[in-house]
Order: structure tokens, then C-alpha cells, then sequence
């Protein structure tokens, strides 16, 4: 058994302010349904929703600037670095979506850090 059969079978799932890293060619625009990027690399993705059906998520962008302005992560040790190493913006009008299936322990990164304001600017504007 992997580690995700385990979690879903304690019924444990990733929660809103998980961060995941997904090749751009599974990120698609919930506006357009077309990819976010044509760029082949992997994208930060924050989870905005719980998982589910019509989840959303946020992608960030360390090279075009625009959005929520978001620092490069800092977690406490033990935590190994974090791959969301730059300063960068995370997108808050274009939310995108990608197969549920691409959420795993794979793929998942980090947790957002408390007080960063992030979390806080998501759910003013899904309110």
C-alpha cells in the first residue's frame, strides 16, 4: 500500500493551502479550459478548495509579474527546503484546474506558512 491509498483510507485528504508541483500540460484555465501555460515545466499550484469534484487552485508564477505577491518560503527545520524558493505572484484571477488524480504524495510540496496573508486574500475573494 502507497502512501496515498493510506491517507485515503484514514481519510485524510490535502486541504486548502496545499501547494503541489504540476507539469503545465495537466494545468488547464477553469475560465477557457485551455492550458495555463505552454511552457513544459512544473507549476506551483495552491489548493484553494477542498478536493473534490470542482476543486480550484491558483498557480504561481516566479517570472511574470501579477497577482498576490508571494515570498519564497521559509519553513522550520526539521521541514526539508521548499521548491517554491523565489519570489513570485500567485495568479488570483485565473484560477485553473487539473485532474484530481494529479494531487498526490508525488506531487505535493509544502503547506503554505501561517501569516503570509495568502490564505487570508483566497477566501475574501471566494466570500
Amino acid at each position: 500500500m502507497d502512501w496515498d491509498e493510506l491517507r485515503q483510507q484514514l481519510g485524510f485528504e490535502y486541504g486548502p493551502g496545499s501547494w503541489f508541483f504540476i507539469s503545465d500540460r495537466h494545468v488547464y484555465r477553469k475560465s477557457t479550459g485551455r492550458r495555463f501555460s505552454k511552457k513544459e515545466t512544473e507549476r506551483p499550484l495552491i489548493l484553494a478548495t477542498p478536493v473534490g469534484p470542482d476543486m480550484t487552485l491558483y498557480p504561481r508564477s516566479a517570472s511574470i509579474p501579477g497577482g498576490f505577491t508571494h515570498q519564497p518560503h521559509r519553513h522550520k527545520p526539521p521541514e526539508p527546503p521548499c521548491r517554491i524558493n523565489k519570489e513570485g505572484w500567485v495568479v488570483l484571477d485565473e484560477p485553473v484546474a487539473v485532474e484530481r488524480s494529479f494531487l498526490d504524495s508525488d506531487s505535493y510540496s509544502c503547506t503554505e506558512p501561517d501569516g503570509t496573508g495568502l490564505i487570508e486574500e483566497i477566501e475574501a475573494r471566494r466570500s
